[in-house]
C-alpha cells in the first residue's frame, strides 16, 4: 500500500487493461470502456465510454459488476452491469461490447432509472485522436437523410464542428476508411482540446437543447454505437525509444506558484522549501467583492516578501463598484517594485470584455508604469475561445487549465499533457502577438463555472472536490514535468502551478 500511495497517491495501483482483437483492429478494455482502437499503428478512436452527468456536469462514477470477458484470436464479447449511485441519482445499465473478425465493433446500453433525478447527459461519448484527424475531411450523415462534408478543425474550435449526427465517415490514414453510426439519441461533436483533452468528442444529447432534464423513475434509455474499419493497416513500428539533442534554443517560461486557498501565513520551514524551488512569481487573487480583501492582500504580500519572488496580482473587479478597484490600486502601489504583472478579471463574467478594460487599464498604466497588464479568463480556455478578450489595451492573454473536466483516471490525465500544447497554439492565433500566460495549472478543477445549481458537500471522510491526493505523489510530479515540457515547447511565456501549502498545495505545511 505504501508503494502505491507513493507512486499514485492512492492505496491501489491502476489495473492493467485487457488487450483485445477485432479482426485487424487492436483494442484495450478497461473499467467499462474501450480505448486505443488501432489498425496497425494508426489510431482510429481514442476511446468509447458511457457517462452519466448530473445537473452540474459532475460525472457519476459507476460500480461495475457481473463483468464477463470472452476473448478469441480475432474477436471478443464483453458484458457487464453498471450501477450509478450519487445523491438522488440511481441509474442501472447493462452494457455489451462486441468485436467481430471483420473489424466491426458495437457498444450498446440498456439502462433504467431507479429514481427520478436531473441530468445533463446520459449516454455514449466517443473520443477521436487529434493527430489522425486534424484537418481531415469528414462526411456527416443526418437523420433527415442529408449529408454534410466538413473537416476536423486544426485549431481549437470554440463551437461544435459537427451537429445532428447519425453517422460519420473519414479516413484516419490514406488506405483506411472508418465509419461510425449512432442510434438512440442525436449526437454532435465538440473540440475537447478546449479543456486540454487531446481529442475531439462525439456525444449526446445536443447542447442546444435545454438542460438539466428530468429523468423519471422507470425511464428506459437505449443507445448503440457501431464502428466499421476497412482498409490496409500499416504495421506497428518497433518499440524503440529515440533521443536527440537539438542546438535550437528554447525560451523557457517564467514559472511560479499560487497562494493557498486556505489563507495562511507561510511558516519558516515551508518558506525554506518553497524558496529552494527557484520560483519566479507568486500568484495573489484579490476578490474585490469580498469584505476581507485588504487583509488577504496584506498577508499574501508578506508571503511573497518571505519567498523573495515577484507578484502576479490577479484583480477580480466588480464593474459596478470601481471605487473599490481604485482603493486596491492604492494598496498595490506599496508593492509596485515587486509586481511581475497584473491580471484583470470581470468578477461577474467568464471572460474580460472591452468595457471593463477601457475603464481600468489606463489607470493601471499610470499607477504601474512598466508592469505588464493582461486579461482573459480565470476559467477554462473554452471560455476565452468563445468570448475572446480584445488585446488592444493589454500585454498578454491568460487562462487556466486542469486535466479533470471529463475523465479522472491516470491514463486520461496523461493524455492531457499533449493537449496543453493545443490551447497555447490556438490562443496564439488570436493573441495578436501578445504573450500567453497559463495561470493557474491545477490537477483538479478549482470551481465549476458551468454549474446550474449548488455543488453537493463531499461525503464523510472524502476530501473537497478540488483536492486530488495524486498531486503529492510521484505520478503528480511526473505529470507536472510533462506539463512544463508541452507548455514550454508550445511557446507559453508564463505559468503558475498549484498552490503553496494545504490541501491543494505542493506540501502540507502547517495546515491540518
Amino acid at each position: 500500500m505504501e508503494k502505491a500511495i507513493l507512486l499514485s497517491g492512492k492505496s491501489e495501483l491502476p489495473e492493467r487493461p485487457v488487450e483485445l482483437r477485432s479482426g485487424h483492429l487492436s483494442v484495450q478494455y478497461e473499467k467499462g470502456a474501450i480505448r486505443y482502437i488501432k489498425a496497425g499503428d494508426v489510431e482510429i478512436l481514442r476511446m468509447i465510454y458511457s457517462a452519466v452527468r448530473d445537473h452540474n456536469w459532475g460525472t457519476v462514477e459507476p460500480l461495475i459488476r457481473d463483468e464477463k470477458i470472452e476473448t478469441h484470436a480475432d474477436s471478443f464479447q464483453i458484458s457487464y452491469v453498471a450501477d450509478y449511485q450519487q445523491n438522488d441519482i440511481s441509474f442501472q445499465a447493462e452494457y455489451t461490447i462486441t468485436g467481430s473478425p471483420a473489424g466491426h465493433i458495437q457498444f450498446t446500453i440498456h439502462g433504467i432509472a431507479k429514481s427520478s433525478f436531473l441530468k445533463n447527459r446520459i449516454g455514449f461519448c466517443i473520443l477521436h485522436p487529434v493527430q489522425e484527424c486534424a484537418g481531415k475531411k469528414c462526411i456527416v450523415h443526418h437523420p433527415d437523410g442529408s449529408q454534410t462534408e466538413s473537416e476536423f478543425p486544426r485549431y481549437i474550435s470554440p463551437h461544435q464542428p459537427f451537429k445532428n449526427i447519425q453517422s460519420m465517415r473519414w479516413q484516419p490514414a490514406e488506405d483506411i476508411d472508418a465509419e461510425l453510426s449512432y442510434s438512440g439519441d442525436i449526437f454532435e461533436m465538440e473540440d475537447q482540446r478546449n479543456w486540454i483533452d487531446a481529442s475531439y468528442k462525439t456525444y449526446c444529447t445536443p447542447l442546444e437543447l435545454p438542460f438539466p432534464v428530468q429523468v423519471n423513475a422507470g425511464q428506459v434509455i437505449e443507445q448503440a454505437v457501431a464502428l466499421k474499419v476497412t482498409g490496409k493497416a500499416r504495421p506497428k513500428p518497433e518499440s524503440i525509444l529515440k533521443f536527440a539533442i537539438s542546438a535550437e534554443r528554447l525560451d523557457f517560461p517564467e514559472i511560479g506558484i499560487g497562494a493557498s486557498f486556505q489563507k495562511t501565513e507561510l511558516d519558516e520551514q515551508s518558506t525554506a522549501f518553497l524558496k529552494d524551488l527557484g520560483l519566479h512569481h507568486y500568484r495573489i487573487d484579490i476578490f474585490l467583492a469580498e469584505k476581507n480583501w485588504q487583509s488577504d492582500l496584506h498577508r499574501e504580500l508578506l508571503n511573497a516578501a518571505k519567498l523573495k519572488v515577484k507578484v502576479e496580482a490577479v484583480l477580480h473587479v466588480v464593474p459596478e463598484d470601481l471605487s473599490v478597484f481604485s482603493l486596491c490600486v492604492e494598496q498595490l502601489k506599496k508593492a509596485s517594485d515587486y509586481l511581475s504583472c497584473i491580471v484583470v478579471f470581470n468578477a461577474e463574467k467568464k471572460s474580460t470584455g472591452s468595457d471593463l478594460l477601457h475603464e481600468v487599464v489606463p489607470d493601471l498604466r499610470i499607477a504601474f508604469p512598466g508592469v505588464s497588464i493582461g486579461a482573459g479568463t480565470d476559467c477554462f480556455f473554452t471560455e476565452l475561445n468563445r468570448e475572446r478578450t480584445p488585446t488592444g489595451l493589454i500585454d498578454f492573454l491568460t487562462f487556466s487549465i486542469n486535466p479533470q473536466v471529463h475523465a479522472f483516471d491516470n491514463q486520461s490525465l496523461t493524455e492531457t499533457l499533449q493537449g496543453q500544447q493545443y490551447v497555447v497554439q490556438s490562443a496564439q492565433q488570436f493573441a495578436n502577438g501578445r504573450k500567453v500566460h497559463v495561470s493557474p495549472v491545477t490537477l483538479k478543477m478549482r470551481f465549476n463555472p458551468n454549474a446550474t445549481g449548488p455543488e453537493p458537500e463531499p461525503e464523510p471522510g472524502e476530501p473537497p472536490a478540488a483536492v486530488d491526493s495524486r498531486q503529492m505523489s510521484l505520478y503528480g510530479a511526473a505529470w507536472t514535468l510533462g506539463s512544463i515540457k508541452y507548455l514550454a515547447e508550445s511557446g507559453a511565456d508564463f505559468i503558475t502551478y498549484y498552490e503553496t501549502v494545504g490541501l491543494r498545495g505542493v506540501m502540507q505545511g502547517n495546515q491540518d
